[in-house]
């Protein structure tokens, strides 16, 4: 049980008594002592805040005696480090929640955290003690400017050591895109590739080339961890690709292919884009070619709508490299196309078909094509614009005969009416002109024929119709032909064959044959023999009718 308490006096004395004999326990409530004290004696060496004595009557017990060093404290900074100088100066702002870890003279580890305005303070025991930052609470991409991230200081007793500020300064990154501006219009487009391989630099304020990045397959640059100050980011354009340096773009509006930035702490900038384009081109017109010669005639309209697709083979001049660039343009009203702003190399142009009215197909290929109408190649120089990439395609049709005659048996010595029609099933007009072949049976002979605008002439054993005109989808041509029945005992069928200008995309219905039976031989001609067999089929009836009822008479009799 306690027997007593008392408080030490200014220098430090205590005093117990009258005390009864006994044994006894003194105890130092250590609790009461400044922090980071640490006990250095007591009367029974064991340096734990107590010992034990005896009392003996009139005795009296002194010398015991309890020594304590005082704490030492040291104490700092860690602050951002603004201008990067390495020094703490005025108005640098200090960083909080940094963890340092601190090392006392007896190993002992303690760990505090910068408050937010970035001091700490730990209480330590005099001697060598080592401060050392925690680089996993440092803030991403922080450098240390003062050289000092761990560092030794002597702790002294009773005081405040004070330890090297540490500063970090906050850097940036600075990026953008050096783009090909295909459409040169200052913006970068959906498909505008990157250019790979520019060079872009950073300079100081000063005008000190701080560092040199080369753009990306996809034309883009970064400088890692700037630290804040005042930069210029410049293109070298003698990096740029042949034919390829016509600026159109800068993050400020210049043409002098530099930008002036401001780097500020923990801030990126991005954005600092450049549009360059090139200047040569490749342009053409696709056209409907009616009369298929190969040659764009006069009156040969172009054809609009239609998407052509012209692809780079990139800066390794193969195709699908995995450098290609692809760009799209559609034709004008009058069939005409121009890609604009591409740079010098190999070059693949492509009519989409699938973009193209229907009923036409290729019939010219540009003339300095290398390769196959549907693969055109060509090689483009630096600033070239390469014209008369055109495309030619003709229409095709499908045109049907129908022949008729105006009878189904005949016989020596009869006049046919044939009637043939032309029809135009699309899906294209055809522009003429169309021409129609009779071959006649040896039992036929042709007398005459035609309607407006037709002519004909004999051919050997054949009638050749002309139709000098063309003939719209959907519409017809008819005309009628005479023919002589010269005998009956031989073939009495006409065929007609009909062509056009245009490639006919279905030849079973060009072809049709219409034949006659003949009459027994009479020497009448069959106007004659019409009536002669109507009279003869009148008195069969009659007779037919009499001898039914003279049976029925009979029955009844």
């Amino acid at each position: 049980a306690v027997v007593a308490t008392t408080t030490t006096s200014g220098d430090g004395s205590y005093e117990f008594g009258p005390l009864t004999p006994g044994d006894y326990e003194i105890v130092v409530d250590e609790t009461g002592l400044p922090a980071g004290t640490t006990q250095t004696a007591d009367p029974d060496g064991l340096r734990d805040g107590s010992t034990a004595i005896t009392v003996t009557l009139g005795g009296l017990l002194g010398d015991l005696d309890f020594g304590y060093r005082p704490p030492a404290t040291v104490a700092g900074i860690v602050f951002e480090d603004l201008d990067g100088d390495g020094a703490y100066d005025a108005g640098e702002p200090g960083l909080g929640g940094i963890d340092l870890i601190v090392t006392d003279a007896d190993g002992t580890m303690t760990v505090v955290a910068t408050a937010a305005d970035g001091s700490y303070s730990a209480a330590v025991v005099p001697g060598a003690t080592t401060i050392a930052v925690d680089p996993a609470t440092v803030p991403p991409g922080a450098q240390l400017t003062t050289a000092n991230a761990s560092q030794t200081v002597t702790a002294v007793w009773d005081g405040v050591t004070a330890a090297s500020p540490i500063g970090y300064q906050l850097v940036s990154d600075v990026s953008g895109v050096v783009w090909n501006d295909a459409d040169g219009d200052g913006v970068r487009d959906a498909g505008e590739a990157g250019i790979a391989g520019v060079t872009v630099d950073l300079y100081d304020a000063a005008g000190a080339l701080v560092a040199s990045v080369t753009t990306a397959a996809d034309g883009s640059y970064v400088f890692r961890d700037v630290r804040i100050g005042a930069y210029v980011v410049a293109v070298d354009t003698t990096t740029l690709p042949p034919g390829a340096d016509v600026q159109t773009s800068s993050p400020d509006g210049g043409d002098d292919a530099a930008v002036a930035v401001t780097v500020t702490a923990d801030a990126d900038v991005t954005g600092l884009d450049f549009g360059y384009r090139a200047d040569a081109s490749i342009s053409g017109i696709v056209w409907e070619d009616r009369d298929r010669d190969g040659i764009r005639d006069l009156g040969e309209p172009g054809l609009a709508g239609v998407d052509v697709t012209v692809t780079w083979f990139g800066p390794d001049g193969r195709s699908g490299g995995g450098d290609d660039e692809t760009f799209t343009v559609t034709t004008a009203a009058d069939g005409s196309y121009v890609v604009p702003g591409l740079q010098p190399g190999s070059y693949a142009v492509r009519v989409d078909d699938a973009s193209l009215p229907a009923g036409i197909e290729s019939s010219a290929c540009p003339a300095v094509a290398t390769a196959a109408c549907d693969d055109t190649i060509v090689e483009l120089g630096a600033g070239q614009a390469l014209g008369d990439v055109d495309f030619g395609f003709a229409p095709v049709v499908d045109l049907e005969v129908i022949i008729s005659s105006d009878v189904s048996v005949v016989a020596p010595g009869d006049q046919v009416a044939f009637t043939v029609t032309v029809v135009n099933n699309g899906p294209r007009d055809e522009i003429g002109p169309i021409e129609l072949v009779l071959s006649l049976g040896d039992g036929l002979s042709f007398l005459y024929g035609g309607a407006a605008g037709w002519t004909y002439e004999i051919v050997g054993d054949e009638v050749v119709f002309t139709y000098d005109g063309g003939l719209v989808v959907g519409d017809e041509l008819t005309f009628t032909f005479e023919a002589f029945v010269v005998r009956t005992d031989a073939d009495l069928s006409v065929t007609a064959f009909v062509t056009g200008f245009g490639r006919d995309i279905d030849l079973s219905n060009n072809t049709r044959t219409t034949s006659m039976g003949m009459l027994p031989f009479t020497g009448l001609p069959t106007d004659t023999l019409a009536p002669i067999g109507l009279l003869m089929l009148l008195i069969g009836s009659l007779l037919l009718v009499i001898t039914r009822r003279r049976r029925e008479d009979e029955a009844d009799a």
